[in-house]
């Protein structure tokens, strides 16, 4: 995690410094006793982003990065320099500036006077290290400015790259689940890739492959790990001063929602899609007895041969899949983060590399991946489930759905697409479907699964589902969405108003309802609905009514949030019951 950024800073001067401190904005705080003062600043917005941004080359691993983050006059290399930081034989000096009203800045003037310092700057560099580092990479990074086309043209003539401040503000974000590898990506947001990835140990990487043509562009499928993919591969941002930017930003809880998955069984069918740089070492196809062929027939098998050099593939389509192979929580608990590691490693991802389609063409083919080819409907699919593949795990839950819409407490309150229309209805079959499914409450079980704390009461043996619920698996549950009518009167009335009879609601419930089932199967309780509402008592009633409907169903928006909230429901209920507090272990 990245440092706390103070809003103050503190200093202790000699007193007759006083003046020199209070010119830069600097005020005396107390004296401390002989000639010694304590002086404070209020640090500005604007250095409060410069310390973060020498907190993120601090932790993004940038080798002889500023290390104090509070420091605004380093001059180690001549000139003051707000953040810099090496890579392999590249040297990156960022000046920070902002632009306002009262304070205007020239970019031409600012790429100006930053050409100025670099003979400077080179040779510092020379005298401190050597020749590690043999290049300087330059930048400026500004707020409240907007580019003119001269500032553009200045820019390219004196190879100085303008970045806006909200790319190292998304960077910050990042800081957490991509580590060293987002300093590649500060380096091709300045110009650099193609540096070669250490300690590899070929020049190459080999990929087994099968050529594809569709019309008159070549494809390559091939398969790769995650983690030589997450070394190679890298991502346009949509951002000011980036024409070429069009992806949209990681999102963090997604990719959470991926680690969770990949801990467990889950698996990814569908493919990546990646463009690779034509300019940083070409990528080859050979036939399996190595030999290069520069126009494969169709279906032809053999290998990609990729340069490992860092930030050369450019991911079109599937940038969370990719990702979410990295862990995004480090309070994991230590076996399962193992296992994330072990997939990263073990795992081998479908890929479709497009035969270079060219810069301008693949925010074109971006769109198209996503925007243009026709989806269907996610309820739809769930609802179609339960007609072509009933005894699949899917089908038999979106049948347990339709029923529960067609008898018990939410008769009539499930948009079930090709049954009823959405009108009036804020649950949907596909997100009651899945709080079902992820809550294991009528899952089979694979081989030494233990499920049989939950309401499947089919045979287990088999491995396969009914063709159709059982009226005693359908009464089941509607003896439990009947506890939380009677117990949950009041929040219940107010229907879609409310939180229990929203989708992310009915999700929370679920997971109260699967530790239900544990600990009444763990201590040989009777499911039926006199001992269930004695067990739940008021509690969830009384949890709603003072969180409030409208302040839940915002909290609840997220997986997080809706983890938390059933915790939150959960242990007012295991104090009802005198039982030990934990966090549930379906949330």
């Amino acid at each position: 995690m990245l440092p706390k950024i103070p809003t103050v800073g503190e200093k202790t001067i000699r007193a007759k410094e006083l003046s020199k401190w209070e010119a830069s904005g600097w005020k005396f705080h107390k004296a401390l006793g002989g000639s010694a003062y304590l002086i404070r600043k209020r640090y500005s917005a604007w250095e409060q982003f410069e310390m973060r941004t020498r907190a993120l080359f601090l932790e993004a691993g940038f080798d002889h990065a500023i290390s104090d983050i509070e420091n605004f006059h380093f001059n180690d290399l001549g000139p003051q320099i707000d953040v810099c930081g090496g890579v392999g034989n590249y040297f990156v000096v960022i000046d920070c500036t902002q632009s306002t009203r009262q304070h205007p800045i020239s970019i031409k003037q600012k790429l100006q006077d930053n050409h100025a310092k670099r003979g400077r700057i080179e040779k510092a560099i020379h005298q401190k290290w050597g020749t590690k580092y043999s290049k300087l990479v330059m930048g400026v990074c500004v707020e409240g400015v907007e580019l003119t086309k001269k500032d553009e043209d200045w820019s390219r003539d004196l190879e100085i790259p303008i970045l806006d401040s909200t790319f190292m503000e998304k960077c910050l974000r990042y800081v957490d689940t991509l580590g060293s590898t987002l300093r590649y990506q500060v380096l091709g947001r300045l110009g650099v890739r193609g540096i070669p990835v250490e300690g590899a140990k070929s020049g190459h990487f080999k990929f087994p492959a099968i050529t594809l043509r569709s019309g008159d562009k070549v494809l390559y499928s091939f398969c790769a790990d995650p983690e030589s993919l997450l070394k190679i591969a890298y991502v346009y941002r949509l951002e000011r001063f980036d024409d070429k930017g069009y992806q949209r930003d990681l999102i963090q809880q997604k990719l959470r929602q991926i680690n969770n998955f990949l801990i467990g069984p889950g698996y990814f069918p569908n493919n990546l899609v990646v463009c690779f740089d034509a300019d940083h070492g070409k990528v080859e196809f050979v036939d399996r007895s190595g030999k290069r062929l520069d126009d494969p027939p169709q279906g032809t098998l053999g290998y990609l041969r990729v340069p490992q050099q860092h930030s050369i593939a450019e991911i079109i389509d599937g940038q969370h899949r990719l990702y979410g192979y990295l862990d995004t929580d480090k309070n994991r608990e230590k076996e399962d983060a193992s296992r994330l590691a072990r997939r990263r490693v073990e795992d081998r991802l479908n890929v479709v590399a497009i035969e270079d389609p060219g810069e301008e063409e693949r925010p074109l083919l971006f769109v198209d991946i996503n925007c243009n080819q026709s989806r269907v409907n996610v309820k739809s699919i769930w609802s179609l489930m339960g007609d072509i593949r009933p005894k699949s795990h899917v089908g038999f839950v979106a049948n347990l759905v339709k029923a529960l819409n067609g008898k018990g407490p939410l008769k009539g309150k499930i948009y079930i697409p090709g049954k009823n229309t959405a009108g009036g209805r804020s649950i949907n079959i596909a997100n009651l479907g899945k709080g079902i499914k992820d809550r294991a409450l009528v899952s089979v079980g694979k081989k030494n699964e233990k499920l049989d704390w939950n309401l499947f009461d089919g045979t287990r043996s088999s491995g396969e589902y009914p063709s159709h619920p059982s009226a005693d698996l359908i009464n089941d549950f509607n003896i439990f969405f009947g506890a939380l009518k009677s117990t949950c009167a009041t929040d219940w009335k107010r229907q879609s108003g409310g939180f229990v009879l929203t989708n992310n609601g009915l999700n929370v419930m679920l997971r109260v309802l699967a530790q239900t089932l544990r600990v009444f199967h763990g201590h040989g309780k009777t499911y039926k609905k006199s001992t269930l509402k004695s067990f739940i008592g008021g509690e969830i009633g009384k949890y709603i009514e003072s969180e409030t409907p409208r302040t839940l169903r915002s909290r609840t928006l997220g997986e997080d949030g809706r983890s938390k909230t059933a915790n939150g429901i959960w242990e007012r209920i295991a104090k009802r019951n005198r039982l030990s507090v934990g966090s549930l272990k379906t949330a």
